[in-house]
């Protein structure tokens, strides 16, 4: 794990599934997570952050196309590692096709907050 310190905010990188995952955390809280981007063979594969900074729950992915959504619902997941999971295993498939059936399987498997 790599860490960086940017003004007062830290900045850890670390590599999951092949990607590249960065995220920026509250100065004043290390423990919280303010939001994150995940990268893969240098390309965006989206970001994520925190809908209830407090709780550190609700977090929402952004995709190039935009919110990650299921159903035309925007998909809320419970926690940071969950977000990470979604943005390294289903997002980093080849097609649209793909990446709908990866996501289908994964809420099914999961309960994220909402959708």
């Amino acid at each position: 794990m790599t860490e960086h310190r940017l003004d007062t905010n830290t900045v850890r990188a670390t590599t999951v599934n092949d990607c590249t995952v960065t995220v920026i955390h509250d100065s004043n809280d290390p423990t919280k997570i303010i939001y994150g981007t995940v990268e893969r063979r240098g390309a965006l594969v989206g970001s994520l952050h925190c809908v209830d900074h407090i709780l550190q729950r609700g977090w929402q992915i952004v995709a190039g196309y935009g919110l990650l959504a299921h159903n035309r619902r925007t998909v809320r997941l419970d926690t940071v590692a969950a977000a990470v999971e979604v943005l390294t295993t289903v997002l980093t498939a080849r097609d649209s096709f793909e990446v709908e059936r990866r996501l289908d399987e994964y809420l099914q498997r999961n309960n994220p907050i909402s959708t």
